[in-house]
């Protein structure tokens, strides 16, 4: 019960931070929270939430959402938020790994974001040390990823997934966005 009490929980606030994007996006208070009740009760989240195995997603939704809430706090010092963000972008990466998506979606909450005052191109080129540093996380990721994947055998190191190519499990994983997209709507 324990740990599905804290899947709803997470879900909540994910849900909570929905609400507070959109408003900062510069959406009216009613269609923020119709915009974050319909992502509460989306059928798309139950097996995130209701299975235990599902809270990595939740998790990662928590942690992405948080960094482009902090991504559209303009105020205080840059060097905080940026280090903010990056902190979640670890931690999001660290709980499922489609948080890679992370720098585009901060460049799409730019590109929407009423308060913009310069081109996106501009402002985007003032976030470059910001997207170097997401970089050099996902790197550091990828290679962590690639030592804990492989296995010492005789006098070289495999990857546990050696027998699927790499353009197979490119193409697997571009093949899964469809069934995706069709399940969410």
């Amino acid at each position: 019960m324990g740990f599905h009490l804290v899947n709803v929980l997470l879900h909540a606030a994910v849900c909570a931070l929905v609400v507070l994007l959109v408003l900062r996006l510069g959406a009216p208070p009613l269609a923020a929270t119709v915009g974050g009740v319909l992502f509460a009760i989306h059928p798309v989240h139950v097996e995130a939430v209701s299975g235990i195995v599902g809270r990595a997603e939740v998790l990662m939704t928590l942690f992405v959402l948080l960094a482009c809430f902090l991504h559209l706090w303009r105020s205080g010092p840059v060097v905080l938020r940026w280090v903010g963000i990056a902190a979640c972008f670890l931690a999001a990466m660290l709980a499922k790994e489609s948080a890679v998506s992370l720098p585009l979606l901060l460049v799409i909450v730019d590109w929407l974001d009423p308060r913009r005052q310069k081109p996106l191109w501009r402002t985007v080129w003032d976030d470059a040390p910001l997207y170097l540093l997401l970089a050099t996380i996902f790197g550091g990721y990828m290679g962590l990823r690639y030592a804990v994947l492989t296995v010492f055998s005789g006098s070289t190191w495999t990857p546990v997934l050696a027998h699927a190519s790499a353009l197979t499990r490119i193409a697997t994983a571009i093949s899964v966005w469809p069934q995706y997209l069709r399940l969410l709507v």
